[in-house]
């Protein structure tokens, strides 16, 4: 501390004698008095009462406050020795008494030193992000500073909505004869495509500095509907009448509805409609998901591969009914409705390729949903006359099945080279996705497959199958 003491007077005194220096001679030899620090006048053993005369000091026609800089000042910023920082000096200049633990250089017990404190002050972690790694025999280092970034949007979907599977497009107890004259029975391929339906698709992410982030989606498709109509078979059956019936009897003859005896467990009455058979179906899915993105595990910045998991809500209602009218025994219904609820987990992996003007992501995930199912049949008029019937069945099931996705994202600044788009604020700043996905859930049941037309009443039977939903996807993205 004494060393400290000499140093700093002795870099006092120098101070003074440059400002001094800097005086006009004729300020100097008309006798007044200069100006002086008392902490000057006291190292120096002068009488401090001299310290100060107050007077209107000109140099030169130039106020002397304009051409000194007061001495004060700079014995404030000599006060603080180099490395020293302020709070462990006397704040007065001069050094005063100290706290004894900063004065070995320590921090009172549970406690830091002022101007050591931890982040965002001296820290180990100089990065919000860092990272060494080899590369092809190299080691790198990685660091990252910025900000968690959000981006979310907007999509609007273009929707295929499985309709029924071949392996359950028929209508009635599967009776194939091989007798050429007997009735045969036919199926519904008229339904075998996808019927389509428009949807919407919003979403939200954030990704942290070391690639690690967060999305939160959801997705709703209308509730679209398709029927068919058949007419009886005439002397030559065209090909699109698939529905049960004759296909080389002469004349006109029903539809028929072939049924099973739920007693005897052999072919029972049959159905017919002299006039005509109306088949409807209906579908609409909507689901939502919550998924957690890893940091990379293969490569890194424009080209990398990252694990994904988090939970699914998939709901799916599906419905078909077949209409009859025959001139005798006027109009019956028969209708099976499942709609199944389905909440799991799901893993799977992103892998981003790309930059700010063109990013590709290729997604695939998979899991296994708790499948909470309602069926239900109901029949009106089934049978016709003295044997018709009005009958209503429903249950509950629950059992796993597994679920399948792959979807693939392209992301462009396309909006901001467009003449009217790159002029509206909103659009501009944002991002062109275009996409698809094709989502697939197995062990599901169908409403094609959960009917059995026995006689004398309709009842509910199992035969899962697969479920599969798809869609092209346009929208804007906004990243803040």
């Amino acid at each position: 501390m004494r060393f400290h003491h000499q140093f700093t007077v002795a870099r006092l005194s120098v101070a003074l004698g440059l400002v001094l220096a800097a005086l006009p001679a004729g300020a100097q030899g008309q006798g007044r008095s200069p100006v002086r620090d008392p902490q000057v006048m006291h190292a120096s053993g002068a009488d401090e009462a001299r310290a100060v005369e107050y007077g209107d000091y000109q140099t030169d026609g130039q106020d002397a406050a304009d051409a000194i800089r007061p001495i004060s000042g700079e014995l404030a910023e000599a006060a603080y020795p180099e490395g020293y920082p302020p709070g462990m000096v006397d704040e007065s200049g001069a050094y005063g008494p100290m706290d004894p633990n900063l004065e070995m250089g320590m921090a009172p017990p549970g406690e830091t030193p002022p101007g050591m404190q931890p982040w965002p002050g001296i820290s180990p972690f100089d990065h919000r992000f860092s990272e060494h790694y080899n590369d092809n025999g190299l080691w790198m280092h990685n660091t990252n500073d910025s900000q968690r970034k959000w981006n979310g949007g907007i999509e609007f979907l273009w929707v295929g909505l499985q309709k029924i599977n071949s392996d359950q497009q028929r209508i009635g107890y599967p009776i194939y004869r091989s007798s050429f004259t007997q009735r045969l029975h036919r199926d519904l391929s008229v339904f075998k495509d996808n019927m389509s339906a428009a949807g919407v698709r919003p979403y939200l992410m954030f990704t942290d500095p070391d690639d690690s982030g967060a999305e939160v989606s959801g997705f709703w498709t209308g509730s679209p509907d398709e029927s068919h109509l058949f007419t009886p078979q005439g002397l030559f059956p065209g090909a699109d009448n698939r529905i049960a019936g004759t296909q080389a009897i002469p004349g006109l003859l029903p539809i028929e509805i072939a049924r099973i005896n739920q007693e005897t467990g052999v072919e029972g009455t049959p159905i017919f409609y002299n006039q005509a058979l109306l088949a409807e179906y209906g579908a609409q899915a909507w689901g939502a998901d919550a998924t957690l993105i890893t940091t990379p595990f293969l490569g890194r910045g424009a080209n990398k591969v990252r694990m994904t998991y988090g939970m699914r809500y998939l709901d799916v209602r599906e419905n078909l009914a077949l209409v009859g009218f025959d001139t005798i025994n006027g109009r019956s219904r028969i209708e099976s409705i499942v709609r199944s609820r389905l909440f799991g987990p799901q893993i799977g992996a992103r892998w981003d390729l790309g930059g700010e003007n063109l990013k590709l992501i290729t997604q695939g995930k998979a899991g296994v949903m708790a499948n909470f199912e309602k069926l239900v049949v109901n029949a009106d008029n089934y049978g016709f006359g003295a044997n018709s019937r009005i009958a209503r069945e429903s249950e509950e099931n629950r059992h796993l099945s597994p679920l399948l996705e792959f979807s693939f994202t392209a992301e462009m600044p396309l909006f901001r080279h467009i003449p009217v788009l790159k002029r509206t604020p909103i659009v501009k700043d944002g991002i062109f996705r275009v996409g698809y996905t094709y989502t697939a859930v197995y062990m599901m049941q169908r409403p094609a497959g959960i009917v059995t037309y026995a006689d004398p009443l309709p009842r509910i039977d199992s035969d899962p199958t697969k479920w599969s939903v798809q869609w092209v996807n346009f929208g804007i993205d906004w990243k803040w």
